[in-house]
């Protein structure tokens, strides 16, 4: 961390390396900080070498990894001590004791992973449920405890701490070999993944410049697809669950080492008047970009007055109550968040369940979510948030609309549920993409793991949903166009 020492006076009348003018007085306060990033940008160094690699949290996690972790191998099964072999179709080994089987690895759909490391074949399905059902209790504890603290102790420790307890608890898993450990390691690993998610989204896009906010999380959600696509590759021909988990791990401790030499947000230290550290965040930034941070950029604590005047509600549940503006963003973001969840799930089931080869279906549902990024960025930037977000909504809606005229043609269906995923997926990443603007900074984390929390809570139903109702799409239909209305009421803040 540099110190104000190293802050030298500078001639401040030459603004080309600013899209603001010396003598306009930023809108509100945090403007100053954007103000100050367009200042100090520089060669860009510190945005590609430390503030990129803090958005390895979309690169790799469990929730992408656990079904493959989890998936039943195939079978096959003897009654008469070891010949006339069937397949596990043809017979449920836990039927009876005495019935011989082994694991069919000549089979692409078995993979290496904890089923058949732990000798969890025949578990039963209640006990192999603990794993989902520990992950999802951990998330929610995360978000309830550790991902509040990212708001009050501040956004690089707290991530951390929790990027530090997920690669460690990573490692166990590769190595545990007992049932109930990794029940443990599996609630860990919610727990923490909801801490390293949240909080590396939200110190990566603080720590932008506003122009560069939409490329960069377009570069991690690309990312996150294409490794996805080497995973399912990888899978495909070597069906080896452990593999990846070795690649988890790497990635993790490269995660850790990212954000020790990262430097706090100066928009939450300056949301919260802690005026010294956030010159100092702002030097080292300058310093890494090949820039001075001048004596005159410096936002003094002579802002104080404004900055608690403009912070004045900092409590959650006190700017519920007090800041109609902020609740009313807040519910909308939330609702949204959960049809997002909701019809995800619904989309993947129907993908799932079409026949044909597992791994080329999910390739092309993950090829369709690297298309929905691209044109997220486009579509923000064209339309604006309000009017994007209702429209693609609007665009959902339509194709579930579609879907349930169609849907009595299996060759239509697939493509079409396909189609509605895009929708849902661009609606997934405009909400990334601009939640920031509707939230105050020092309610970010909390705002994010409200929205998270309660969008996961609800989506529990879905299951139920999809299995029991003769028409679940039409939810979908409903859902998206409560969506497109609500989202007009948006208001920044």
């Amino acid at each position: 961390m540099y110190t104000n020492q190293s802050i030298v006076e500078a001639d401040t009348t030459d603004s080309s390396n600013s899209s603001f003018s010396e003598d306009k007085e930023p809108e509100t306060s945090l403007d100053y900080i954007d103000h100050t990033y367009t200042k100090i940008e520089g060669n860009s160094k510190f945005y590609w070498l430390i503030a990129f690699p803090v958005g390895f949290a979309y690169w790799f996690g469990y929730s992408r990894l656990i079904p493959f972790l989890i998936l039943i191998p195939k079978l096959t099964c003897s009654f008469n001590g070891g010949s006339d072999w069937m397949t596990w179709s043809e017979v449920e080994a836990w039927a009876n004791p005495q019935t011989l089987y082994q694991i069919d690895y000549s089979t692409q759909d078995t993979i290496s992973n904890w089923i058949t490391e732990l000798d969890l074949v025949c578990i039963p399905k209640f006990n192999l449920g603990i794993f989902g059902s520990l992950y999802f209790v951990g998330y929610v504890v995360g978000a309830l405890t550790f991902v509040r603290l990212g708001d009050i102790i501040g956004r690089k420790p707290v991530l951390l701490f929790g990027t530090t307890l997920f690669w460690l608890a990573s490692i166990g898993t590769y190595f545990a070999t007992n049932l109930y450990l990794m029940y443990f390691l599996t609630f860990l690993i919610g727990t923490f993944e909801m801490v390293r998610f949240s909080l590396a989204y939200l110190l990566m896009i603080e720590l932008l410049p506003k122009d560069r906010r939409n490329k960069y999380y377009a570069a991690c959600t690309i990312t996150e697809s294409i490794i996805c696509l080497i995973i399912v590759g990888y899978w495909w021909q070597f069906q080896n669950a452990y593999h990846i988990l070795i690649a988890t791990i790497v990635l993790s401790f490269v995660h850790v080492i990212s954000t020790i030499i990262t430097p706090e947000s100066p928009k939450l230290l300056y949301s919260v008047g802690r005026f010294k550290e956030m010159n100092e965040s702002l030097s080292y930034i300058a310093k890494m970009n090949g820039t001075t941070f001048t004596k005159d950029d410096i936002i003094s604590e002579s802002k104080s007055e404004q900055v608690l005047n403009e912070q004045k509600a900092v409590g959650f549940f006190e700017s519920l109550k007090e800041d109609p503006v902020y609740r009313n963003n807040l519910f909308i973001m939330a609702f949204n968040w959960w049809v997002c969840s909701i019809s995800c799930y619904m989309t993947l089931y129907y993908v799932g369940m079409y026949p044909g080869n597992l791994y080329v279906n999910a390739t092309i549902i993950f090829v369709g979510d690297t298309i929905s990024t691209l044109l997220a960025n486009t579509f923000a930037a064209y339309f604006g948030f309000t009017k994007g977000f209702s429209l693609t909504f609007t665009f959902v809606f339509l194709t579930s609309v579609g879907f349930e005229i169609f849907n009595s043609i299996p060759q239509i269906t697939y493509w079409w549920v396909l189609i509605m995923r895009l929708g849902i997926i661009l609606c997934f990443d405009m909400w990334y993409l601009w939640q920031s603007e509707y939230f105050k900074t020092n309610l970010s984390s909390r705002s994010f793991a409200f929205c998270n929390v309660l969008a996961r809570i609800l989506t529990i139903f879905s299951p139920v949903i999809v299995t029991t109702l003769p028409h679940p799409i039409l939810i979908i239909t409903t859902l998206s166009l409560i969506a497109s209305i609500s989202s007009r009421y948006l208001v920044k803040q």
